[in-house]
């Protein structure tokens, strides 16, 4: 009956939006002095990291600030490559399949890319510090 599946859809939905509000904190907790730090994803083993992956790709679509704090968590320099591909290939292929809006997938690969970017740019100016001392 439609009107049960309506029903069935709208408590899915439900329930993954709650559960993607507690998965924030899991990938970036806020400081009380309004900074963050990284959640427990970044300790984990690779093969736990993969399965938190897979859970989201299943949560799909996946709210911005659960993107946020994802994306935030893939460009500490204690993630795998590995996981970053897997991360970027699993947001390609929900953008593919039509379960994430194009908007969001795009803003993700661009935290990540200028989060790398400023990264890089930051260890440059390191070295070019250590070198005139």
């Amino acid at each position: 009956d439609i009107a049960a599946a309506a029903a069935t859809r709208a408590t899915e939905a439900a329930a993954s939006a709650m559960l993607q509000t507690l998965m924030v904190p899991f990938f970036r907790r806020s400081l009380p002095d309004g900074g963050f730090e990284a959640g427990p994803f970044f300790e984990l083993s690779p093969a736990c990291q993969q399965a938190a992956i897979s859970l989201l790709y299943y949560m799909a679509p996946i709210s911005d600030g659960v993107l946020a704090a994802f994306a935030a968590a893939l460009v500490l320099p204690e993630i795998s490559q590995d996981i970053l591909k897997r991360s970027l290939h699993m947001m390609a292929s929900l953008v593919e399949a039509r379960l994430q809006p194009v908007h969001s997938a795009v803003s993700f690969y661009l935290t990540i890319a200028l989060t790398a970017a400023d990264a890089e740019e930051d260890d440059e100016e390191e070295d070019q510090e250590e070198e005139d001392e």
